[in-house]
């Protein structure tokens, strides 16, 4: 299994449920280990923790302490990231993705889930990571959230950082992602570009490219 995200890139990590999309991000991570092969960021193995210094990983799962403020949330991500608070940003996130004014002041455990998931985007944003890796980031999210998410991601590839995000929403995959990398039965099946993915399959769109490689004809009458 192997493939390579570049700086300026967005890499959607595709497959069906329990195909190893979680186990690879927590590799990465640090979490698990391999039993054979090797992890490089930016050429340097990745068991050496200053090489994981510039991720910011957003689980599917997010579940900060509940007993916190946001502002107490993000002033703890950031004091780890040693990154300085910029108020302007946070500001302008909150407004972006639609929050109440009492936000940064309400206990996490008072939020929906799309709360939730929105504060743990903006403490990514501000936490000046030059990697993102996200397990399905539109878990949670309403319209308006997805639409600012999708251009989160877009404005910090333009900007030169890296993006790897699984998700089983393959518009989204389709919209925004220059590299797409799909898993089925233990392999990468697939790595290129979406748009490629579409022509190899003749189909209209990814959803249909990737029902076709898993082996299902799909017909809709």
């Amino acid at each position: 299994m192997n493939f390579a995200i570049t700086s300026g890139q967005i890499c959607a990590l595709v497959g069906l449920n329990g195909i190893g999309k979680t186990t690879i991000i927590k590799s990465i991570l640090g979490i698990i280990f391999p039993d054979s092969g090797s992890i490089l960021i930016k050429n340097n193995d990745y068991k050496n923790y200053s090489s994981r210094d510039d991720i910011f990983y957003l689980p599917e799962k997010f579940a900060p302490n509940p007993n916190l403020t946001a502002r107490e949330y993000i002033n703890f991500v950031l004091s780890f990231y040693k990154v300085e608070l910029n108020n302007d940003k946070l500001n302008k996130l909150i407004k972006d993705f639609n929050l109440p004014e009492n936000f940064l002041t309400s206990r996490i455990g008072k939020y929906s889930k799309g709360m939730t998931q929105k504060l743990g985007l903006i403490a990514m944003v501000l936490s000046n990571r030059n990697l993102w890796i996200l397990d399905e980031p539109t878990s949670g999210l309403d319209p308006m959230g997805r639409y600012e998410l999708k251009k989160v991601l877009l404005n910090h590839a333009k900007n030169g950082g890296s993006i790897l995000f699984s998700s089983h929403i393959l518009s989204d995959v389709e919209e925004i992602s220059d590299q797409v990398v799909i898993l089925h039965n233990t392999k990468i099946m697939y790595d290129g570009t979406a748009s490629d993915l579409k022509l190899k399959y003749n189909t209209q769109n990814c959803e249909e490219a990737f029902m076709k490689l898993c082996g299902y004809e799909l017909e809709f009458k």
